[in-house]
């Protein structure tokens, strides 16, 4: 059934049958791609350009389309806004790239959850994972964990740079929350507090506090024996507090693999689209936010440029499935109209979400997307690599 001239045979491939007689269109019915669709093979056997032809006529389709592509083809993110001019759409295409962030939309690894605890599953799923440095991922995760919940009980909002320079810093972190909570609880706790700080340092001069006392900040002491003084119980407080209680070169050697990471993401124009400035008016490079950008029907082309940094690729990569995973999640809940209260009912349309390279994803945010997302109204069609038999 095949001349050899298709490069395999057609028994082994399961194409080439009508080849030499006539045209068979192949097509999926949309039933068929609300399973899924994974397509392996070996380096160029047309995989990527399968997955182009899929995303072209999704964006065609009108209805929100998310293309991760992991080495950050240009190729590829061309095709997509050709394609969105194309179908009248080019004021729905958003494009985030790692590679050039001047043009780049600009996203918060951690501008959305539906709980606190997955600001740490974020940063943790980048941390090495093997061998002795589980352990030492599972005291960062601690780490993360407890200044996301300090920022977030003080209002603030938590980016890269603000995670970084609170974990390089915790005592400011420990202070200005313990001085709220004096504020809420200990009327005229500010009498005698410079006395306090006075008194304290005085002690640190002469070595007579525990040697873990002896480099830290005398007011940020002071302030954690008013909470002794005063009896205050708070749950926060705790975990800042038994955090802030370690020796500080003891605890830098727990977390040890958490700042390289957050410096990495930190660093240069990189840094300027992963903890973009929500004040900065003249930036005018949008935020990305996923929930908005699916009720807006947006086309969103993701490029993370993994030959370059495959560490903050995939630390990016995770932070957006688990951020896509969170909203499936909400959508199941509350449907994607959720907070809209203009009485207009919609039909929306499935988020295609296409990711080529699966093998660079394989984060532990992609396997729940997969296997629960399909009623929240994803379809997800992915290539994958395989080594030739």
């Amino acid at each position: 059934a095949s001349s050899g001239d298709e490069g395999g045979k057609s028994y082994l491939h399961g194409v080439g049958l009508w080849e030499k007689d006539a045209e068979q269109e192949l097509w999926i019915s949309e039933a068929d791609r609300m399973g899924h669709i994974l397509v392996e093979g070996t380096t160029g056997v047309g995989k990527s350009r399968l997955l182009e032809l899929l995303m072209v006529q999704d964006i065609k389709s009108g209805g929100p389309v998310i293309v991760f592509d992991p080495k950050g083809d240009l190729a590829v993110l061309l095709q997509a806004y050709a394609a969105a001019c194309a179908a009248g759409r080019k004021n729905d295409f958003i494009c985030f790239h790692l590679a050039f962030p001047e043009m780049s939309a600009r996203y918060n690894l951690f501008g959305s959850f539906a709980r606190i605890t997955e600001i740490a599953n974020r940063v943790r799923s980048a941390l090495p994972d093997t061998g002795n440095s589980a352990a030492f991922a599972e005291f960062a995760w601690s780490y993360v964990n407890t200044i996301a919940v300090g920022l977030h009980a003080l209002g603030r909002r938590t980016t890269v740079d603000s995670l970084l320079s609170n974990a390089n810093n915790l005592e400011g972190l420990v202070a200005d929350y313990i001085e709220q909570l004096l504020d809420k609880k200990a009327e005229g706790w500010q009498l005698g507090f410079d006395e306090l700080c006075a008194e304290i340092a005085k002690q640190q001069s002469k070595g007579s506090l525990p040697r873990s006392d002896l480099d830290k900040a005398p007011r940020a002491l002071a302030l954690v024996r008013l909470v002794q003084k005063y009896k205050i119980v708070d749950s926060i407080a705790e975990r800042l507090l038994k955090t802030f209680s370690y020796d500080r070169s003891y605890h830098d050697k727990l977390v040890s693999s958490l700042y390289p990471l957050l410096q990495k993401m930190n660093t240069g124009a990189v840094a300027e689209i992963l903890s973009p400035n929500y004040d900065d008016v003249n930036d005018t490079r949008p935020i990305l936010d996923f929930e908005q950008a699916l009720r807006a029907n947006k086309i969103i082309y993701i490029g993370l440029d993994a030959l370059t940094d495959g560490t903050v690729a995939k630390a990016v990569a995770g932070s957006m499935l688990s951020d896509l995973t969170s909203l499936a999640g909400r959508i199941y809940n509350y449907t994607r109209a959720q907070g809209l209260s203009d009485g207009i009912a919609r039909n929306h349309k499935r988020v295609k979400l296409h990711v080529d390279e699966l093998g660079e994803m394989a984060t532990d945010a992609l396997v729940p997307l997969a296997n629960k997302s399909r009623g929240a109204g994803f379809d997800l069609p992915a290539t994958r690599k395989v080594p030739p038999i």
